[in-house]
């Protein structure tokens, strides 16, 4: 009687071990699938739209790189100077998706080749997720050389010609297509928010038909728009990190900015 009672718990004991790992084996995977489901959803490169990634590997030197899934091309600029170059995503005026500092990444036009090495050392990149340097190095080694273009020039730069460089290398073919017609209220004191904020949007095809600076002060900055928040309406509200506003009457631009005050030190652009 005794052995059968001891068996009955040992086999209880057994039971309970094995339902205790089973819920740790859950509880692990579950972890999992949400830490991955996270990073996805902190994701910004989704694989059909053009990205663009701005890395500064010193005071004197950055790179651009492009990539653009509709047409399959990859566009390299790259910027030196003899002197400090100061905040090189305003200066070239382009859509930067990722801008990092880090002296270590390979000095190379080569896209594959860098966004390797920031794969294996993804941890130090906290502008992209691992998912993102994955998709972007797997786009980037699939595309031929001959589609890649690639420019170089040196800082300080005339800004007519630096224009027209950067409106040839980081077009936006979604922006283009939606041909939809924006307008910018800079509403701010500092003088020339909107121009800066017009040639961006203008590099990148979007269709810019009024810049103005009223007397008038703003608090808040907002992106307002008609009808259904599409692509280009997405593409300028992670630019500028402004709120987007549906309006209920169409005005004469399908987007209007307001640089408001709450951003006016923004160095996105």
């Amino acid at each position: 009687m005794r052995k059968k009672t001891e068996h009955g718990k040992e086999k209880q004991s057994t039971l309970l071990l094995r339902l205790f790992l089973v819920g740790v084996a859950i509880l692990l995977l579950l972890s999992g699938i949400l830490k991955v489901a996270s990073i996805i959803a902190k994701s910004t490169f989704d694989g059909t739209h053009r990205y663009t990634l701005l890395i500064q590997y010193n005071a004197k030197e950055v790179r651009a790189f492009s990539l653009s899934p509709q047409d399959s091309t990859i566009s390299v600029l790259s910027m030196s100077s003899k002197t400090t170059i100061y905040n090189a995503r305003q200066y070239l005026a382009i859509p930067v998706d990722a801008f990092i500092k880090n002296q270590n990444i390979p000095d190379s036009e080569n896209s594959t080749q860098v966004l390797f090495y920031m794969l294996m050392h993804y941890r130090d990149f906290k502008q992209l997720t691992s998912i993102d340097l994955i998709r972007l190095w797997f786009y980037s080694r699939g595309i031929d050389q001959t589609n890649v273009s690639k420019r170089e020039i040196t800082y300080p730069y005339d800004v007519e010609k630096l224009d027209n460089i950067s409106s040839s290398l980081f077009k936006d073919n979604a922006i283009v297509a939606e041909n939809l017609n924006i307008q910018i209220i800079n509403q701010t004191d500092v003088t020339g928010l909107g121009n800066r904020l017009s040639r961006v949007i203008s590099n990148m095809g979007g269709n810019v038909i009024s810049v103005e600076s009223p007397d008038q002060l703003a608090k808040h900055s907002s992106i307002t728009f008609v009808g259904s928040r599409g692509y280009t309406v997405s593409k300028l509200v992670k630019i500028t990190n402004y709120h987007s506003i549906p309006m209920q009457k169409k005005s004469f631009a399908d987007i209007i900015i307001t640089i408001g005050q709450d951003k006016e030190n923004n160095e996105q652009f």
